[in-house]
């Protein structure tokens, strides 16, 4: 299971927080929140990132991937401070299309995903459906 550094963290921190790029390009961000720390990792040329969310200990407490300020993806797992998964949450579970499916259309169709107005996001009706 994963852990977070403490002592790496603590060495290096700035008003408590850290950031770093790992060899492979990986931007790592990590900080402190009211119950332990947290980081969100954003690897190079990937739409998602990773957040963890971990305790006081460095043990983790949860780990997902989002779409940055807009939605989260896939299975999310929550864990207790033993490290037993208590919980899993799956974001893609009310939705017709997966985001690889999306990709595709907007590679097919040759989108601009940098161009100015372009957005994708996710709802679902009143019904529940997606």
């Amino acid at each position: 299971m994963k852990t977070f550094d403490v002592e790496q963290f603590n060495k290096n921190k700035i008003n408590n927080r850290y950031t770093y790029i790992s060899k492979d390009s990986t931007k790592v961000e990590q900080s402190t929140w009211q119950f332990g720390y947290e980081e969100t990792i954003t690897k190079q040329n990937d739409f998602f990132q990773v957040y963890n969310k971990y305790y006081k200990d460095g043990t983790l407490k949860v780990t997902g991937e989002f779409f940055p300020d807009d939605f989260l993806k896939g299975i999310w797992k929550e864990y207790d401070e033993q490290g037993n998964l208590v919980k899993e949450t799956d974001y893609d579970a009310p939705y017709k299309f997966t985001w690889e499916d999306i990709l595709k259309l907007i590679k097919e169709r040759k989108l601009d995903m940098d161009a100015y107005g372009f957005l994708i996001t996710r709802g679902t009706s009143d019904n529940g459906t997606a």
